[in-house]
């Protein structure tokens, strides 16, 4: 139906609702009386339907437990792994920390070993200095042993003198340093004492 003119078209409004209403209300009557025809017929069919419907929901209540027991057997496994790993990771650090500190006292001894080294190849090097200046001043000594002037051969023997005795201190003083050095962990061969 068309709409007539704008005084028409509000009771054609009215008409369209009333109409929905009468329909609405034909399809609620229609569902009562087909409830009311099964609760009546079928009390039977209704407690079929309850304990099919109850045993289902029972299932299905089992099944999620199951699934959530697995879930949290799975939860308690997974924990005890991890619990094992933080354990392993724990010792894994300590002994990182105890090489560490053992690479560490390493270090150091060696730097300590080198600084002795240093000071051995320093205290040989001037014991042999000594030792050829020894050997040379022995050479001038008999050089001049053989000296005809007299008073110039004693001048020259007392200094000779002198400078053999003062490198005979030094000589003594570098030994004493070289055996202490060696009681205190240093490392010199036998041969140099």
């Amino acid at each position: 139906m068309a709409p007539p003119g704008p005084p028409c078209w509000h009771h054609w409004q009215l008409a369209e609702k009333e109409m929905v209403r009468i329909q609405i209300q034909a399809l609620l009557d229609q569902f009562y009386n087909k409830e009311n025809q099964v609760i009546h017929n079928g009390n039977n069919k209704s407690d079929e339907l309850n304990d099919a419907f109850k045993k289902t929901m029972l299932k299905e209540l089992q099944e999620e437990r199951a699934d959530k027991s697995n879930t949290m057997q799975q939860l308690t496994e997974t924990q005890k792994r991890l619990q094992a790993q933080e354990l392993l990771l724990g010792q894994s650090q300590t002994c990182v920390q105890e090489l560490t500190n053992e690479l560490r006292n390493r270090c150091l001894e060696l730097r300590d070993v080198g600084q002795r080294t240093q000071e051995d190849e320093k205290c040989v090097q001037e014991n042999e200095l000594l030792r050829k200046q020894n050997v040379k001043l022995s050479e001038e000594n008999g050089k001049l042993v053989g000296h005809k002037n007299h008073k110039q051969r004693i001048e020259y023997l007392v200094n000779l003198k002198k400078d053999n005795t003062k490198l005979q201190e030094e000589n003594e003083k570098l030994k004493t340093e070289m055996m202490l050095m060696r009681d205190n962990g240093g490392c010199l061969p036998l041969e140099m004492t």
